[in-house]
């Protein structure tokens, strides 16, 4: 695998993080969410409307790539299909945490780390207060609710995911931070990145603001493989030193 895929499968766990929310409702089950995702480049902005899948073992993600990623704690994997190439790939968590070792020694040692700011304000009649998370020279700003129930799936999901990927620093970025959601009984309504992109002289700007949540049993289905996709194969690991 190149160290552009790598880093690439990496990210796809760090965007995972923008897009965790849920609302209270009464009676909960799998967790569906909808949000609005706007990304900002200078002058130039985009709006994607990103649906989330949730249930006790497996999460689905999409970006606006057309990449979407299925994480699978009951077999230890994540599934990415390229829904333009209609192709997908198979990442086990041990392939992750033996690529891992190929990393240069600052990301294999990325933590995570969150400061609260004490700041409060009312978004969209949601009392939220601002936490910052910070991953090397990223910063991500989350206004969490108490208003947001969190779910007993969305938990059990997540305590499974950091127990297996707990050696794998690179990819479980998005558990630890759900982890501090759910010790704070809250879940996040807002959440932005700003990322500067050097090469272009500006500043790319993520915000992901919920829009609808649903609890309800998720078909197996959605989390399937559609049958007209084909496998990619991985590249072989380089043989050990």
């Amino acid at each position: 695998m190149t160290r552009r895929r790598i880093l690439r499968v990496g990210a796809v766990f760090a965007v995972a993080a923008l897009i965790w929310s849920g609302f209270e409702i009464a009676s909960l089950a799998d967790m569906t969410v909808t949000q609005e995702v706007t990304t900002t480049v200078g002058d130039e902005k985009t709006t994607f409307t990103q649906t989330i899948y949730c249930t006790k073992s497996r999460l689905r993600t999409a970006d606006p790539s057309g990449m979407v990623s299925i994480i699978d704690v009951g077999k230890s994997m994540m599934i990415i299909l390229d829904t333009k190439t209609k192709s997908y790939t198979e990442h086990t968590f041990e392939q992750m945490r033996k690529r891992q070792a190929l990393l240069p020694a600052e990301m294999r040692k990325m933590k995570l780390s969150v400061r609260e700011t004490g700041d409060k304000k009312t978004i969209d009649r949601y009392p939220c207060e601002k936490l910052v998370f910070k991953v090397g020279p990223t910063e991500i700003t989350v206004w969490i609710t108490e208003k947001i129930t969190i779910d007993p799936d969305t938990m059990e999901f997540n305590r499974k995911f950091l127990e297996l990927t707990k050696d794998i620093s690179g990819v479980n970025i998005q558990g630890h931070m759900r982890a501090e959601f759910e010790k704070r009984k809250a879940y996040p309504y807002l959440t932005v990145i700003e990322i500067a992109l050097p090469f272009v002289g500006k500043t790319r700007r993520t915000e992901a603001r919920v829009k609808k949540v649903s609890y309800q049993r998720i078909e197996p289905s959605v989390f399937a493989v559609p049958d007209e996709y084909k496998k990619q194969t991985l590249p072989a690991m380089p043989a050990a030193k």
